[in-house]
């Protein structure tokens, strides 16, 4: 029997066009302006303008370390979420079973399950990876905040230049806990291959259109957009 039909490698084939592609298309194309990152890290800039000049700066840690908490959530969830995966490879055969029992399911040989399986612990060591450099990122933007030298009124100009350094650091923070959120939506399209390649495609279609949906037509996109 063969391990992967034609519509199998056409959905592997579109998921990677999508997933990757996108990222690219919104990092470094044309979907990479007028998009919910570009407007939070002008948002960043703003923020990080008004840390400088602020006198008392605990409350922009506080807020750093909200934003740390969320990264570290989710990068827990990955290794929760590695470990299950992990021991479903020893159980391949029951599943298979009880994925049969699906009217719709296509029938699969243990050797796809596995490769399933394994591509999508693949995807959740990725994102725990980015999650995890998200959540130091957030601690070195801390440390910056700490080393933002006291506004005087004569060292304007300086303490401007610390902040809009600080807001690169961390806007990458935010970078990469984006890319890990991506990781998690197209994970769950990847769930449907289990079932049938077909539900595959189109599932990979939807969770692209949401995706651009929420970082480039949201409403809080023309919110973040107005200027301060």
């Amino acid at each position: 029997m063969t391990h992967f039909t034609d519509l199998d490698l056409i959905s592997i084939a579109w998921f990677l066009f999508c997933s990757v592609g996108y990222s690219l298309a919104s990092s470094f194309g044309p979907l990479s302006r007028n998009n919910m990152m570009t407007a939070m890290q002008d948002r960043r800039k703003d923020w990080m303008r008004a840390m400088a000049v602020r006198e008392n700066r605990m409350v922009d840690v506080q807020i750093i370390a909200n934003l740390a908490r969320g990264n570290t959530f989710f990068a827990s969830t990955s290794v929760i979420v590695i470990g299950g995966l992990a021991a479903l490879l020893s159980a391949g055969q029951d599943a298979l079973a009880i994925v049969a029992e699906i009217p719709f399911a296509q029938p699969s040989t243990l050797i796809a399950w596995h490769t399933k399986t394994i591509l999508l612990i693949g995807l959740f060591v990725f994102a725990f990876f980015k999650f995890t450099r998200a959540f130091r990122l957030s601690h070195y933007t801390s440390i910056l905040i700490g080393a933002t030298p006291p506004y005087t009124g004569d060292n304007e100009t300086a303490c401007n230049e610390f902040a809009q350094r600080i807001a690169v650091v961390a806007g990458q923070a935010g970078y990469h806990g984006v890319v890990g959120l991506r990781v998690y939506y197209f994970a769950m399209a990847l769930l449907s291959w289990f079932i049938h390649p077909a539900l595959f495609i189109a599932a990979t279609t939807v969770v692209t259109i949401v995706i651009f949906r929420r970082e480039h037509r949201a409403q809080a996109l023309k919110a973040v957009l107005e200027p301060v």
